[in-house]
């Protein structure tokens, strides 16, 4: 059986990737660097990691994973695993999200944050309130791993 070969990927390809399967969210804005998963000759699965939207993990050195997209089953726990030798790092799910390749992948949730209720939209600054669902944030389950009894 052939296995899944992982490269190095570039910013053209992975944001193609993300825009055409990404099932909730459009490509990042930015990047620091990324991760194919190709197999049979084809890219099945992309992995992009930049810096965390939080400025307190942002001071203490930490990268995020952005984004992953895939399209084939199995594909997510190998970019996760890939991204855990980047320590430390992290990545959210929406809270309706199970988490299970992160799982599989060795990560461990350790925070709840709830989504912004109130709209930030005034006439002199239009915003559009753009996460305002909860998010879990996950580590390696080398650098922490908390139980959270709102996962099973």
């Amino acid at each position: 059986m052939k296995k899944i070969e992982l490269r190095s990927a570039n910013w053209a390809e992975a944001c193609q990737f993300i825009a055409e399967h990404h099932r909730h969210h459009a490509p990042p804005t930015g990047w620091k660097f990324g991760v194919v998963a190709i197999f049979r000759d084809k890219i099945v699965g992309i992995a992009t990691v930049g810096r965390p939207s939080s400025r307190v993990l942002q001071a203490r050195g930490y990268l995020e994973v952005t984004r992953t997209c895939t399209v084939i089953w199995g594909v997510n726990r190998e970019l996760y695993r890939w991204a855990a030798q980047f320590a430390p790092i992290c990545t959210y799910t929406q809270g309706s999200e199970h988490g299970r390749s992160l799982l599989a992948a060795g990560w461990r949730p350790t925070a709840y944050r709830h989504g912004r209720r109130s709209d930030w939209n005034t006439p002199a600054r239009v915003r559009i309130n753009v996460s305002p669902a909860d998010r879990i944030r996950w580590e390696p389950a080398s650098i922490s791993s908390p139980t959270w009894p709102f996962l099973d």
